[in-house]
């Protein structure tokens, strides 16, 4: 309905105090005072990687095949694990029901000469799903008084994904993409570019039913890759930096009467790999030498749902999680909902934690000896303690809502210059 063009437009007009800035160096984004690294993107209730400014590489969105954007406000990392400390924004693509589908859209502007198209192909009947999403971006970018204020690029990306009932309890869903991102460096004097690859693939199986007992099955593989091209060396590719992340979750739901039990486990494993070959490629070596770094974290997280005379819900868990980086860390969650016919009172209190990224904890670059970057294996994770009230007033014509919060943070990472 808003006709945004990328997922940044989209989520600056429908969420609160949220700001976006484009430079040379990529786009930063911040909500409520805090800076996307503390925000979990998810697809599809699936984690991405590509690490690049602050979170991930936000032009990998595209909202040709967007239904929806869930946005949960504050701490969730009981459920969600590291990273959820601002909150979780998970943007859920469509699923099509036709027998046979074909759609397609293109946008132009004159200015700069930029381009948005896409094209999606789905078949749909009561045991299969199958659908086929490509998507094309680009543009000349700009200057303003000699300076480029953006660069000139092209990305396009292809997905995947089939969606299977065998039975009406036994759900399997299976996603494939990939991504390529090209950009025209800011420095046109070395003929060279920037250009990003992504392949992600996504595995999920459900077994059971909501009325009793489901079983949910997750692998998640994403490897992001950055790659400088040289156009003197006959367009030749020379790998910048892989980022992988693996991903195994396990998931138990138990109906019993007002209740809900969750329990769950899961298996999170990234790695790093930065090489230090600097021949023609001066923005190569993040780690200073050929080095291949990993973080494992195994956690395990237990919730329970319950309610009490239709108008009481109350939400517990608990999650802890060991890290081969940090140690380990507990975090407990608490919510309370009272619904009257006119109103809801809600209360949130939540624990909540971020593990420093592995460029964070063992980055060691040399900027062309003007100035180095320099990572800190010591680094903590940061915590941070979670507390929201909110009162939503509900009329036949209007609904209205009030909210107050506070999100206090521990060991906060940040750049310090020496």
């Amino acid at each position: 309905r808003y006709s945004s063009s990328t997922v940044l437009g989209l989520l600056e007009k429908v969420i609160p105090n949220i700001q976006i800035r484009d430079d040379s160096h990529g786009t930063s984004m911040t909500i409520q005072g805090l800076d996307s690294k503390y925000f979990l993107f998810l697809i599809d209730g699936n984690r991405m990687t590509g690490e690049t400014t602050g979170n991930i590489d936000f032009s990998r969105l595209n909202t040709s095949n967007i239904e929806r954007i869930e946005v949960l406000n504050g701490g969730a990392s009981t459920s969600y694990g590291s990273g959820a400390i601002g909150g979780v924004i998970n943007i859920i693509t469509k699923l099509n029901k036709s027998p046979y589908s074909l759609s397609g859209g293109s946008k132009m502007y004159s200015v700069n000469n930029d381009q948005n198209n896409w094209i999606e192909i789905a078949y749909s009947n009561n045991y299969f799903n199958s659908q086929t999403n490509y998507a094309q971006k680009s543009s000349n970018g700009y200057k303003l008084n000699d300076e480029v204020i953006q660069n000139m690029y092209n990305d396009f990306s292809l997905n995947q994904i089939f969606r299977s009932n065998p039975t009406s309890k036994f759900k399997i869903y299976l996603s494939g993409t990939f991504y390529e991102h090209d950009t025209e460096d800011y420095n046109y004097n070395n003929k060279r570019r920037d250009k990003y690859y992504d392949n992600q693939f996504i595995f999920n199986i459900d077994y059971g039913d909501t009325e009793n007992f489901i079983v949910k099955l997750k692998y998640n593989f994403d490897k992001y890759d950055k790659y400088t091209l040289f156009e003197a060396l006959d367009n030749e590719e020379r790998i910048r930096s892989s980022h992988t992340l693996e991903l195994y979750n396990v998931n138990f739901y138990k109906s019993l009467r007002k209740n809900n039990f969750y329990l769950g486990f899961e298996n999170y494993n990234e790695t790093f790999y930065s090489p230090s070959d600097l021949t023609y490629n001066p923005f190569a070596g993040y780690l200073g030498i050929d080095s291949l770094k990993s973080s494992k974290i195994n956690s395990f997280f237990l919730q329970d749902e319950v309610k009490f005379f239709d108008k009481y819900q109350i939400v517990g868990g608990v999650r802890y999680d060991i890290s081969t980086s940090f140690g380990s860390h507990l975090g407990p969650h608490l919510s309370v909902l009272y619904k009257n016919n006119n109103f809801n009172f809600r209360l949130n209190t939540s624990k909540n934690f971020k593990a420093p990224t592995l460029k964070e904890l063992y980055m060691s670059w040399d900027h062309l000896g003007m100035f180095y970057v320099n990572g800190n294996e010591n680094l903590k994770p940061e915590y941070s303690k979670y507390l929201s009230l909110a009162l939503e007033i509900l009329k036949p014509k209007y609904n209205f809502t009030i909210k107050s919060h506070i999100n206090s943070l521990e060991n906060m990472i940040v750049s310090v210059e020496e």
